[in-house]
């Protein structure tokens, strides 16, 4: 699940560089509003990807005896990814 946040932010990336060429080119209302659009959608990733950060920070110390130590691995992994 958290890598696929990547090819998101990969697109998300894209998109934004499309926008910053249009804003550069133009400052009009409608490049106005694509900034605004970017802005919501970045607030809106951000929103959904912050619960699982704090949620891989404290599940390897929380949970000591349902993990083994490849399994706290991968989920330091994950919260990397988060961060």
């Amino acid at each position: 699940m958290v890598d696929q946040y990547f090819p998101v932010l990969e697109e998300f990336g894209e998109h934004l560089e499309g926008v910053e060429s249009a804003v550069t080119l133009s400052a009009d209302s409608g490049s106005l509003a694509s900034v605004r659009a970017a802005k919501r959608d970045l607030l809106t990733l951000r929103r959904a990807v912050w619960p699982l950060r704090e949620l891989f920070s404290g599940l390897p110390k929380e949970s000591e005896p349902y993990f083994k130590n490849e399994d706290r691995m991968y989920l330091q992994d994950c919260y990397d990814h988060t961060v």
